[in-house]
């Protein structure tokens, strides 16, 4: 059972989840939040990961080595990995999948954790994952656009953009071994969601839905009508995807059923 391992200290405040989200409808959803607040998310992989890979970094541009070696500090620093000093003393059947750094948006550079790597081979995590825990579908922006039409005049339009947001959640240690990666001679495993796995924007939304909820519901107290937009970018398919939440809170498209079960 997850609760007899150790969790590193996470950034999800699971009190506060709890008393902002009392009014939300679906209980499930609150259930699976909370449940992931204090025993992490699982990722739901169900291939096997019986011999050993450690498979090389993807080629990293000349002059781009210092963002990885910066970035890995960064989080080291935050407790965000399990380390391994030792590469003689790796645990069994370790696999650790390759890094890259991905162009962002507004000209910077991310780290990815590439777990869909090899592309030919079935062995990688990503492939090991089902199409039913990594399904999700966004409202379209034409849909955004009709909705801010119907209101009309003196709507208003609210995008939030959460940085490195994935990173707020924590994985289940029963699958934290699967997330593993070497650079500099030192081997790592991610404790908090990266990017890159395929269930991350199904996880994530999770959260997003009731967050935005809870939220228009604070601003609905002193304005009559709002439109609220959330911007996801997927480092995975290197998409732009948008989707409109309803500020009544009903008919949530979530799933919990969908969810990777914590046992």
């Amino acid at each position: 059972m997850p609760y007899q391992f150790n969790m590193p200290h996470g950034q999800l405040n699971i009190k506060g989840w709890e008393r902002a989200s009392l009014d939300y409808p679906d209980r499930a959803v609150i259930t699976a939040i909370l449940g992931i607040c204090r025993f992490g998310a699982r990722i739901g992989y169900e291939g096997h990961c019986e011999t050993p890979m450690i498979y090389p970094n993807l080629p990293i541009a000349q002059g781009d080595e210092h963002l990885l070696s910066s970035d890995i500090a960064v989080e080291v620093e935050k407790n965000h990995f399990t380390i391994y000093p030792d590469p003689l003393q790796l645990p069994n059947h370790y696999t650790a999948s390759p890094l890259d750094l991905i162009d962002k948006s507004h000209g910077s550079k991310r780290r990815i954790h590439h777990l869909s790597y090899h592309p030919l081979s079935v062995s990688s995590i990503n492939s090991g994952i089902t199409e039913h825990f990594r399904t999700i579908s966004y409202s379209t922006i034409t849909e955004a656009i009709k909705a801010i039409q119907v209101l009309g005049k003196n709507c208003i339009l609210v995008k939030r953009d959460f940085e490195t947001a994935f990173r707020h959640i924590l994985v289940s240690p029963l699958d934290s071994p699967l997330l593993r990666f070497h650079w500099e001679n030192t081997y790592y495993s991610e404790l908090f969601l990266p990017f890159g796995l395929r269930t991350v924007p199904y996880l994530f939304n999770i959260f997003a839905e009731v967050f935005d909820c809870v939220t228009a519901s604070w601003v609905m107290a002193g304005i009559d009508r709002v439109t609220i937009l959330s911007l996801y970018q997927s480092a995975v398919y290197n998409q732009t995807k948008y989707r409109r939440l309803r500020l009544s809170c009903c008919n949530k498209p979530l799933t919990i059923s969908q969810l990777p079960s914590s046992s």
